[in-house]
């Protein structure tokens, strides 16, 4: 079994995202920031367990020397194929078809995409398609994998005291 923390568009809240950890206390194989101020967990690194950073509209604008991350990435994750990008570069404020047709080229049984701060779930031809909303505005997810399948999904929200 594997379980994913997935969070976006941080935009510098800095203590969120440590509270954030702090309340899943490692209960988490992988976490996944899907831009937007990903730079905001590279702190995070030495102590965090496996962290995807990708990099969102922020990061492209940013002129960062040291930014680090990739606009997209696949993954195979406990038999689970996972597409992760921002989603800026798919259009995904206006339209989910760019991004769908590349889940499909990638052949992703699972992809998850920002930007839009708004939670978003859905299934569509067997791909799940996941935005976890901003965790700037609370917002993140939690998935847990198990032998090819996706076994558990949680839209959290983190409470002024969780």
């Amino acid at each position: 079994m594997t379980r994913l923390l997935i969070v976006s568009d941080t935009h510098g809240n800095i203590s969120k995202l440590d509270d954030l950890i702090r309340k899943y206390d490692k209960q988490y194989e992988y976490i996944f920031h899907l831009g937007d101020r990903s730079y905001d967990i590279q702190s995070l690194q030495e102590t965090s367990g496996n962290i995807i950073l990708i990099k969102g509209n922020i990061e492209s604008s940013s002129g960062r020397s040291n930014d680090t991350g990739v606009y997209e990435t696949l993954l195979e994750i406990d038999g689970v194929r996972v597409f992760a990008t921002h989603g800026h570069r798919y259009s995904v404020k206006s339209t989910l078809i760019f991004l769908k047709k590349q889940a499909k080229k990638v052949n992703a049984n699972l992809v998850f995409f920002g930007h839009t701060h708004e939670k978003y779930l859905e299934i569509d031809d067997d791909i799940m398609y996941f935005n976890p909303g901003a965790l700037s505005d609370n917002d993140y997810g939690y998935i847990t994998l198990d032998q090819g399948e996706i076994v558990g999904i949680e839209h959290g929200y983190l409470s002024e005291r969780w």
